[in-house]
């Protein structure tokens, strides 16, 4: 599965390879001085790859200036990790179309499936070319989409791959904890974004789930009362099912 370059907190499975599209072009962690002081967003290089950063998998990696794609938590760089290209996930049938004056046109037709009006979505720029209130695949002039077939749109790695792919119930035993645990944690924001949904299903990697359990048990021990034994001295500490409330 992909990552794609999208708004942070949306992602999509993708048709092509093991990825998580990336639905915000965002920055690193440490350029907020950087935007705050009013400077450009760095241009598109001459291939159409981004030379600024981005971020991908609900936050859960970003890729710097030099390309490379790390972990949101640190400076490690992910293991495996490449772009993708617009034209590594989307090819188009390319047509010769005629138009109202008659001339024939080299034209790709988008289907709409593929397209979505999500903020950031790699397709949505497509919509620029669709027709109100139609329902056919949308005519994208040839030109337009090779102007942008070699924009980054998304990262690949191997713990993308569906074999390091967990659902809730995996996670619940990664934990110990049960699913409706885990549920709670996303919902308040205790634990990673999942890297991509699918439908209403949060899906996360099991790499980076691995790498925040260190920070939860932290937590839990720092948060957990202790209990004491029938000497008044203090004993072990509980293990209920929710120790990072």
């Amino acid at each position: 599965m992909t990552v794609s370059l999208l708004p942070v907190r949306s992602t999509a499975f993708n048709r092509a390879e093991h990825s998580v599209s990336l639905y915000d072009a965002g920055m690193a962690p440490d350029e907020d001085e950087e935007a705050a002081s009013g400077r450009e967003a760095e241009p598109l290089r001459q291939d159409g790859s981004l030379e600024r950063s981005a971020t991908d998998g609900g936050g859960a990696y970003w890729r710097d200036r030099d390309g490379v794609w790390r972990y949101a938590d640190s400076r490690d760089a992910v293991p495996g990790a490449r772009d993708l290209r617009l034209r590594d996930l989307f090819d188009p049938p390319l047509h010769m179309i005629t138009g109202d004056d008659g001339e024939e046109r080299p034209t790709r037709l988008v289907p709409r499936a593929w397209a979505r009006r999500a903020p950031g979505h790699p397709l949505t720029w497509v919509y620029d070319f669709a027709t109100l209130g139609g329902r056919d695949d949308i005519a994208v002039p040839a030109a337009a989409w090779d102007e942008r077939a070699g924009t980054v749109v998304a990262m690949t790695a191997p713990e993308l791959h569906p074999h390091n792919l967990q659902g809730v119930e995996a996670v619940a035993e990664l934990l110990a904890v049960t699913a409706s645990t885990v549920r709670a944690y996303l919902a308040r924001g205790q634990m990673p974004e999942p890297v991509v949904r699918v439908g209403r299903t949060p899906v996360w990697s099991r790499p980076v789930i691995e790498r925040w359990l260190p920070a939860r048990r932290r937590h839990a021990t720092a948060h957990r009362p202790p209990t004491t034994g029938g000497s008044g001295d203090a004993a072990t500490t509980g293990h209920g099912d929710d120790p990072a409330s």
